[in-house]
């Protein structure tokens, strides 16, 4: 399927696993957007690629990211994630529900934008407790609540490098 130049909304609804190694924008200008509930989760380390000029929003609330339940996500079933291409990744919700797995921005020139709500009790760990890592790209931390996107990790899980080549 190809996407040029415009806007598609795409429903996870359908649940199960996302094989194939991950996802490509290829086209510039053009923004796609992920909703659903369902246990659509990823099943294998995926590389999602956006190109420059376009965007990617994830906005899938089913898995629970707070120890609450009250922030959810989409379900990174511990499978690592690297953010490359260039491109915008805007995070309405979480990312890394439910991963024990590192995620990688390899993303030159590009964002990923944390625009998660707030977590209303970090009493005990979250769900993602894996660890990030940033290589290349501007990771942004972009509303009050991605302040708490990393608060489930521990020693040596944690953010393992900050650095904007």
């Amino acid at each position: 399927m190809i996407f040029t130049a415009a806007n598609y909304t795409i429903n996870l609804d359908n649940g199960g696993s996302w094989t194939g190694g991950g996802l490509t924008i290829g086209s510039t200008n053009t923004v796609i957007t992920f909703i659903g509930t369902a246990n659509t989760h990823l099943n294998a380390t995926a590389t999602w690629t956006v190109a420059a000029g376009s965007t990617l929003i994830l906005d899938d609330t089913r898995q629970s990211f707070d120890a609450a339940g009250t922030v959810k996500g989409f379900n990174w079933n511990s499978r690592s994630a690297t953010f490359a291409g260039g491109g915008t990744f805007n995070f309405q919700t979480p990312f890394g529900c439910n991963s024990t797995a590192v995620n990688t921005e390899n993303n030159p020139g590009g964002v990923v934008n944390l625009l998660m709500n707030p977590v209303t009790s970090t009493a005990s760990a979250g769900t993602y407790s894996g660890g990030f890592t940033l290589t290349a790209g501007t990771l942004n931390f972009a509303s009050a609540g991605s302040a708490e996107a990393f608060y489930g990790f521990t020693a040596p899980s944690v953010c393992n490098q900050w650095r904007d080549d």
